[in-house]
């Protein structure tokens, strides 16, 4: 099914999409024919990618919103409380799980996310892509042990 308003997404907007595991054997059947399908599951998801580029391309960058509340204290994901009417349950923003999904994959567009969350996000982002370095002016032959 192709939706209409899915060219209009834009960064900081939280959607539900058909979110594909493909490394996950429980979303991939086998059926009589030796043919593989893959179930996809709904997600709720951010977008990442910068309004420029997501109006003009078939896919989008997002990070995956969680529910399970396990990784909280890390300092790559953002925590959404359900206080905030943003989703129905206490979430997380994940920037360490992101994905570049065909936008025909978005559903519905859900809210959007407030300010105060976006920063958070973006210095989420920055702390997982290890461009802390770029904006602390650190020269590029850091050596850093692997985490």
């Amino acid at each position: 099914m192709i939706y209409l308003n899915i060219g209009k997404c834009r960064y900081g907007e939280i959607w539900l999409a058909n979110f594909h595991f493909l490394s996950d054997s429980s979303y991939v059947k086998k059926d009589n024919n030796n043919q593989y399908t893959i179930t996809p599951k709904k997600k709720f998801v951010l977008i990442i990618s910068a309004n420029e580029t997501s109006l003009c391309r078939n896919n989008v960058l997002v990070a995956l919103i969680t529910s399970n509340l396990s990784t909280k204290a890390r300092p790559n994901v953002v925590f959404l409380p359900s206080n905030e009417k943003i989703l129905p349950e206490d979430s997380l923003i994940q920037c360490s799980q992101i994905f570049s999904i065909n936008k025909e994959d978005l559903i519905d567009k859900v809210a959007d996310l407030p300010e105060k969350y976006k920063e958070k996000v973006f210095v989420a982002l920055m702390i997982e892509l290890n461009f802390k370095y770029y904006f602390n002016g650190a020269s590029s032959d850091i050596n850093e042990e692997p985490i």
